[in-house]
């Protein structure tokens, strides 16, 4: 099964095919957590700034990588690290691998409300079928949670195969050039002079390498309203472990926005377990149950974002696009961010 992380400054939306493995880092992307990264994936936490990468440092989905850590101090989306060995920024179903069990990538970007230095992050990885992972991961499902624990690898992880520069653009305000060296991941832009609300088309255009060239289109999502927990003005709301947590929010399939996910994943607290959620949104309702929430430590912090994702085949590589951002309290002044108690 692949699990899913945030990447880059994002979230750990997408990590990478046991589609988790933390990052190799703690940068993040996406809000401040990195790879923080969505829908499938965000996770990716990413830059993550009080994040902690799932437990650990993000790459986007920082806040990602997982929840983890955050390159930016923050916290990001897809979240978390370089996250060589997995991916977040946007998002998986979970899983226990070695070994990626196809050849796949994550290309992820969006915005995380709560790291103001981060407008707008991009990461995005790639792993050939059969490549070695740097971590091996362990998950139990719970609903449409997963809780998973992940251990160094003790060989040598494989080199990530190389897509060639990526270029993320609405033709309008959005644009950003991805690129790395041939066998790692890329990483989000640490500044950008633009940023997004919701509802742009972004495509994402790889010229090709051992990866072949692709492109994709994907809206970013609105972000959902939370009103239930009652959010303060910071966004902030702490509720126990021992009782399952309903989150009530606007349901934005009313308003045409087909396809999202609302994507929650854990930051900070003690120990290694990483919570990635990928609830439905057209009741504007969704359940957390109190059976994975009290596996988590009193602290913990669980960052909210909406996804959109769109799958697209590039050779023989299943590679997922997800669009993600922030939900955040009623009045739209701040992320939703729950902690733990």
């Amino acid at each position: 099964m692949r699990l899913t992380c945030w990447v880059g400054a994002v979230l750990v939306l997408g990590c990478g095919p046991a589609e988790h493995a933390k990052a190799n880092g703690a940068s993040g992307s996406a809000g401040a957590s990195s790879s923080t990264g969505g829908a499938d994936s965000a996770g990716g936490t990413s830059n993550a700034g009080d994040a902690t990468d799932a437990g650990g440092s993000t790459n986007a989905g920082g806040s990602t990588n997982a929840g983890g850590s955050t390159n930016a101090g923050g916290g990001s989306a897809v979240g978390g690290t370089q996250a060589e060995g997995g991916d977040s920024s946007a998002a998986g179903d979970g899983g226990a691998a070695s070994n990626a069990e196809g050849a796949q990538g994550t290309v992820q970007f969006g915005r995380l409300l709560h790291i103001p230095t981060m407008t707008f992050e991009a990461s995005a990885s790639f792993y050939a079928k059969g490549a070695v992972l740097a971590y091996d991961c362990q998950s139990e499902t719970f609903g449409d949670c997963s809780l998973s624990s992940c251990v160094k690898h003790t060989g040598a992880p494989t080199p990530n195969p190389y897509a060639g520069s990526i270029e993320i653009s609405d033709g309008k305000q959005v644009e950003v050039t991805l690129d790395t060296t041939p066998g790692m991941t890329y990483l989000s832009p640490t500044t950008t002079t633009f940023s997004v609300s919701g509802g742009e088309n972004i495509s994402a255009t790889a010229s090709g390498g051992a990866v072949p060239a692709f492109t994709a289109q994907v809206a970013v999502p609105r972000g959902v309203l939370i009103n239930s927990p009652a959010l303060d003005q910071n966004g902030s709301a702490t509720v126990p472990r021992n009782v399952d947590l309903v989150l009530g929010f606007n349901n934005r399939a009313a308003d045409g926005e087909s396809g999202t996910q609302l994507k929650v994943q854990a930051f900070g607290g003690v120990g290694t377990s990483q919570l990635d959620c990928n609830l439905p949104t057209e009741s504007g309702k969704a359940t957390i149950p109190s059976a994975v929430l009290s596996k988590l430590s009193a602290g913990s912090k669980l960052l909210i974002v909406t996804t959109r994702t769109k799958h697209v085949q590039a050779g023989a590589f299943d590679v997922r696009v997800i669009a993600y951002i922030s939900a955040t309290n009623a009045n739209q002044s701040a992320a939703a961010i729950i902690t733990l108690k």
